[in-house]
């Protein structure tokens, strides 16, 4: 399994996405069951006191998976949980940062998908690999 994080200087937390059923042990801090099998994809959270190291992870079943549907679906999860972390009410005031934020977690997941299947493109949704179980099984 291969863990990507994308970037953004707005908001205390670490996007991190990755495609795979099995459990997730100990990679920061999070401990995730394997995907059950109707489970298409599903959002982990992770927060800290001091904001510090603040973890969203997205975990999708299959490439195939990853679809407007189940994107759609998770970056609510990840719109809420932030906007709780900082105390922000999502209301009308809100509502365009809340927008910005989860249209940006949705590019994210597009780039995966289109990584993951070949058709990289580069840019400012662009991901970086920071795990990956075949070189390493620290967190299994």
């Amino acid at each position: 399994m291969k863990i990507y994080e994308f970037e953004q200087h707005f908001y205390p937390f670490r996007l991190m996405a990755c495609v795979g059923t099995d459990a997730i042990r100990g990679f920061f801090e999070l401990d995730c069951e394997p995907l059950e099998a109707n489970c298409p994809a599903m959002t982990a959270c992770r927060v800290t006191k001091n904001g510090q190291d603040n973890v969203v992870l997205f975990r999708f079943r299959d490439v195939k998976a990853i679809r407007i549907i189940n994107i759609v679906h998770e970056c609510g999860h990840l719109g809420i949980d932030v906007f709780e972390y900082i105390d922000q009410p999502v209301c009308s005031e809100s509502s365009e940062s809340f927008c910005y934020l989860i249209g940006w977690a949705g590019c994210c997941c597009e780039w995966l998908k289109a990584h993951l299947s070949g058709e990289e493109e580069d840019g400012d949704y662009a991901g970086r690999l920071v795990y990956d179980t075949e070189l390493s099984s620290d967190f299994k």
